[in-house]
């Protein structure tokens, strides 16, 4: 724009001359882009009323780039818009609806509740409309969803629409409008003194229809304000009925949500208040529809409520058994401190569970049950390839850890101790590491030993190395328990390694160097591989039962 131009619309912005607003209102109408742009940018810098009214009456005329220039002072369309609503033309009033919520002008909000005193009127449909949608949109930018790059004052916009909307709520015999109660409860806080009087007073008109809302609308403002009575010590009994009564998925989702894996103090001390809860329960259509968290989320609300144990137990144990897997999870692990019959009975049934983490939460509770067979349960899991499995092993049967098995070693009796170090191997997830550190250690007692518990434990090939350096050992002892166990491995180290034993100073480790040699020649005779097999599970098949009993 020429700098001579650009001086007379600066001169227009300002001066205090009426005459002005004729000029640009001109402007409005001119062919000449640039004329027109600045035409609409001066008016609304100025107060003119006039000027205003001109911008409103060409609004549906106005392309996008006009539009984004009214959006940089949408303030200056509130008064005219809102002087719009009160005249009886249809064009007029439907084009200042359209403007309300294009411009997002939230200070016509007493306009349009204005139109509420007369429910006859042929813009009170409209008007509840907007209100509901204005209301909408001014909750998305509170929640940061969908917030312009302005600087409302939110806190304080917020305030005056919640005003507002006290005193349409208050008029809910004039105008029997859900919608408004709605947009109301969007904006809210819990601590609101309108709302709070008329949750704990069920003889006021609005009291029914405003709990209706609460316990139907899926609007997230709604929602929030529901959620955010359980923060509330003095929750009134109205909210602490909808909280228990909704069934709607949504809302259980919002509610997991909001409770959370740890629970506030506060959402926990509400959540004893709570004595039933109408979805809860064994079997309940919503509980399938809910996903693995949600689930997950319902089982800390259970276990926190105030709802009776009985009560709280069955709705576990339908998750344990039911359940998708983090609700089963959440169960298994939430049913320990339950220790009556109906209790035991459920983790029993829940042994066939295939997920891991269900079966390592009730494992460890088999024993304190005193569960019939429960060491034969355990053990049959034991070759189970998920560490989850046989880290809970390892707590429920401590008697088959390393440590207690090399302490026990030597008096033990020898047909049990590869059945014992098959399962000690299994169960303890260190075993192996330990075992090599008994291995190396300084006692030579202790080095003999952890070789032989090496060969109970099946873990000659495995530690082959560690064995033949034994081989070596000062200890002759130590050399003669490394020669027999060597005698599993069929591969060339552990053959030459063997055949250096047979020139050890020490003919006892000779002979055993000599007698390994050998079985590992016949072990590489052909062997029917069924036959093999059938001989060694019936082995273990009798040795198992010698460790149960």
């Amino acid at each position: 724009m020429k700098s001579g131009l650009k001086r007379t619309f600066q001169f227009l912005k300002k001066t205090e001359n009426e005459a002005a607003v004729e000029v640009l209102t001109e402007g409005l109408d001119s062919q000449l882009s640039a004329i027109h742009a600045e035409s609409l940018r001066a008016l609304l810098e100025r107060r003119s009323p006039a000027g205003h009214q001109a911008v409103f009456n060409r609004l549906p005329k106005f392309d996008a780039s006009d539009r984004e220039i009214i959006a940089e002072r949408p303030d200056r369309m509130v008064r005219v818009v809102s002087e719009a609503l009160k005249t009886a033309d249809k064009a007029s009033c439907l084009n200042a609806l359209k403007t309300i919520l294009t411009f997002r002008l939230y200070d016509v909000m007493p306009a349009l509740t204005a139109v509420l005193k007369t429910p006859d009127s042929p813009l009170f449909q409209p008007a509840v409309r907007i209100i509901e949608e204005l209301t909408e949109t001014f909750y998305q930018e509170l929640s940061g969803q969908d917030r312009p790059g302005s600087g409302r004052d939110y806190d304080t916009l917020r305030k005056r629409l919640t005003g507002t909307l006290e005193e349409a709520v208050q008029q809910f015999t004039v105008h029997q409008s859900p919608e408004v109660l709605e947009a109301f409860l969007v904006l809210a806080k819990p601590q609101n003194a309108v709302l709070r009087r008329i949750l704990q007073q069920p003889s006021e008109t609005v009291h029914g229809p405003l709990v209706e809302v609460m316990s139907t609308s899926q609007r997230g403002g709604v929602l929030r304000l529901l959620l955010s009575f359980l923060d509330d010590a003095q929750m009134p009994n109205a909210a602490r009925n909808v909280l228990t009564t909704r069934e709607d998925v949504k809302f259980i989702e919002n509610l997991t949500q909001y409770v959370g894996g740890k629970p506030a103090r506060n959402v926990l001390e509400s959540l004893t208040t709570v004595k039933s809860i109408a979805w809860a329960r064994p079997e309940h259509p919503v509980l399938e529809q809910l996903d693995d968290a949600c689930q997950e989320g319902l089982v800390t609300i259970l276990v926190h409520s105030g709802m009776k144990r009985a009560e709280i137990l069955e709705t576990l144990g339908y998750l344990l058994l039911h359940g998708k897997p983090g609700g089963r999870r959440a169960a298994a692990r939430a049913i320990e401190p339950f220790r009556d019959v109906r209790a035991t009975q459920l983790v029993r049934e829940a042994i066939d569970d295939e997920d891991p983490e269900v079966l390592a939460a009730i494992l460890p509770q088999f024993r304190p049950r005193k569960i019939r067979d429960a060491l034969s349960l355990m053990i049959r899991m034991v070759d189970s390839p998920h560490q989850e499995v046989l880290a809970a092993l390892g707590r429920a049967m401590p008697e088959f850890t390393f440590r207690q098995f090399i302490n026990n070693f030597d008096t033990m009796p020898e047909a049990l101790l590869p059945t014992t170090g098959h399962l000690v191997r299994k169960i303890d997830l260190k075993a192996k590491q330990q075992l090599v550190t008994e291995l190396e250690g300084l006692s030579p007692v202790r080095r003999r030993r952890a070789v032989q518990a090496a060969a109970a434990m099946g873990l000659v090939r495995t530690l082959e190395n560690f064995i033949i350096k034994r081989l070596s050992d000062d200890d002759h002892m130590v050399r003669i328990a490394a020669a027999q166990a060597l005698s599993e491995c069929d591969t060339m180290p552990t053959w030459e390694a063997l055949r250096d034993a047979m020139l050890d100073r020490s003919i006892i480790v000779q002979e055993a160097a000599e007698a390994s040699l050998l079985r590992i020649s016949q072990s590489l005779a052909e062997v029917p591989a069924d036959e093999e097999g059938n001989a060694e599970e019936s082995s273990q098949a009798d040795t198992h039962q010698e460790v149960l009993q």
